[in-house]
């Protein structure tokens, strides 16, 4: 009987990578027969995986975005492919308290849910797994990247990478005074070219007017913009990357993701329940500044280094960059 194992993908591109490292090194330690990947369709995150990434024989693909449902906030619930029946199912969280590796050999059939990567895969499994096991980009995606490459002259690994990630995560990561000190550090001792990105359209353009004839930025669609879900961040607690819930912020959701016309599961709609207390992603991520946010990923991961920014969109970027030049 098949030893099967359903990677829960969900949160941004970083976030889904780590998943991907962290169930690929599973599958290869236990031996799991049977590899799903369900990629959660979030409305922090509204793309669907052929939007972004080429098909991939490591895994079946179950893109949650056709089940019929609006996309959800929080995954809280698991989707269940159909080859084992719900119980059979045993639902892990490498960083939780109560998993234990071992409980890998004797399940027949494991949920890994989105965390980190998993604390004791090594350096050197990392980038094996990259190497080998990673999706490319979708035939869109790697047309527009090596359009962007050729018609600024950027050769993988002869240019500076720049990620400031600057609309939800306000107050952390490092300061424009540093990426202008690296940057010019960066001319004035190793090379001319720096590609720059950013959920931020005024932190792109205020560096590339200070390096208008060394810093390069794909210029984005109308309406890619990461939007602030409730005004400019109003409530918004830094500490927590998370807006309080209120009437307000679920009369736009409403709008926006109404909970009426479909049919979706009982944990979805729990998700929407007015639960005191309860906290929101306080950015809305379209399809559209989905695709453009992954271009830019993908760009970054082809640079020599990368300057460091906050948050898993950087740190897989560069676990891809560094297996490429081992």
């Amino acid at each position: 009987m098949s030893k099967v194992l359903v990677i829960d993908n969900g949160g941004g591109i970083g976030n889904r990578m780590q998943s991907m490292l962290s169930g690929l090194y599973f599958r290869d330690k236990y031996n799991f027969t049977k590899t799903y990947l369900t990629w959660r369709y979030q409305w922090t995150w509204m793309a669907y995986y052929k939007d972004l990434l080429a098909p991939s024989p490591e895994y079946e693909l179950i893109d949650e975005s056709d089940l019929g449902y609006p996309p959800c906030i929080w995954q809280t619930g698991a989707i269940y492919p159909p080859e084992l029946k719900e119980e059979d199912y045993k639902i892990m969280i490498p960083r939780d308290q109560q998993f234990k590796e071992e409980d890998m050999i004797s399940a027949q059939a494991v949920i890994l849910r989105k965390s980190g990567v998993y604390s004791k895969i090594s350096n050197e499994e990392t980038y094996r797994i990259i190497r080998n096991y990673f999706p490319k980009p979708s035939t869109k995606l790697s047309n527009n990247i090596n359009l962007f490459l050729d018609s600024h002259g950027l050769e993988t690994d002869k240019y500076l990478g720049v990620h400031m990630r600057r609309t939800d995560k306000i107050g952390f990561g490092p300061s424009d005074d540093y990426y202008i000190s690296e940057i010019k550090r960066y001319l004035d001792n190793e090379g001319s070219k720096v590609f720059l990105c950013s959920d931020d359209p005024k932190s792109e353009n205020k560096l590339k007017k200070m390096f208008p004839n060394n810093v390069f930025v794909r210029k984005k669609p109308e309406n890619s913009e990461a939007v602030p879900f409730v005004g400019q961040f109003k409530n918004f607690d830094p500490n927590r990357n998370k807006v309080p819930f209120s009437k307000e912020i679920d009369d736009k959701l409403e709008q926006m993701i109404p909970r009426t016309g479909s049919n979706p599961p009982e944990w979805w709609i729990k998700e929407r329940d007015i639960n005191s207390g309860r906290m929101m992603y306080n950015i809305y991520r379209s399809r559209l500044h989905v695709i453009e946010a992954v271009t830019d990923f993908f760009i970054l991961s082809r640079s020599s280094r990368i300057l460091n920014s906050l948050g898993t969109f950087y740190d897989m970027a560069n676990c891809i960059s560094k297996s490429r030049k081992l």
